[in-house]
C-alpha cells in the first residue's frame, strides 16, 4: 500500500479548521484585551468623576474618551453613565463604560460584526480634593 500524498490531502482537510482556530483565538484575544483596558478606563473614569462631582459626568466621558485614545483601542461606540450612589454612608459615583468593537476583520467567524464590552467602577467622592 503506497500512503504517498496522504500527509499533503491531511493538510489540505486541515487547514480550514486550523484557520479558523486561529481566527477564533484572535477574537478571544481581542475581546479579553479589550475587556481589561475599558475595566481600567472606567476606573480612571470614576476616579475623574469623584474629584468633580458638580460635573461628574462630563468629566467621566472626558477621561473615557481621552484614555481610550491614549490606549489605542478602537471602539466604534462609547457610551459612559454616571450615577450618585452611596458606599456606606459615603457618597461616591458608579460609571459604567460600553466599547463597541469591531469583529469584521474576522470573515472565517460570522460573529455579527460587532461586540459591546462593559465595566463598571465607583468611587467615593473626594469632598477634599474636587473642584467647585
Amino acid at each position: 500500500m503506497n500512503d504517498r500524498g496522504s500527509s499533503t490531502i491531511t493538510l489540505a482537510l486541515l487547514a480550514p479548521v486550523l484557520m479558523l482556530l486561529a481566527a477564533f483565538a484572535v477574537y478571544v484575544g481581542r475581546v479579553a484585551s479589550t475587556q481589561a483596558e475599558v475595566r481600567g478606563v472606567a476606573r480612571d473614569a470614576a476616579r475623574s468623576a469623584s474629584i468633580q462631582p458638580t460635573n461628574a459626568q462630563g468629566a467621566a466621558e472626558d477621561t473615557a474618551r481621552r484614555t481610550l485614545a491614549t490606549r489605542e483601542v478602537s471602539c466604534q461606540r462609547i457610551e459612559v453613565n454616571v450615577a450618585a450612589t452611596k458606599v456606606g454612608n459615603l457618597d461616591a459615583v458608579t460609571v459604567t463604560v460600553r466599547c463597541s468593537i469591531s469583529t469584521r476583520e474576522l470573515a472565517g467567524l460570522n460573529l455579527g460584526g460587532e461586540r459591546t464590552v462593559e465595566a463598571t467602577a465607583t468611587e467615593v467622592v473626594d469632598h477634599y480634593r474636587s473642584t467647585p
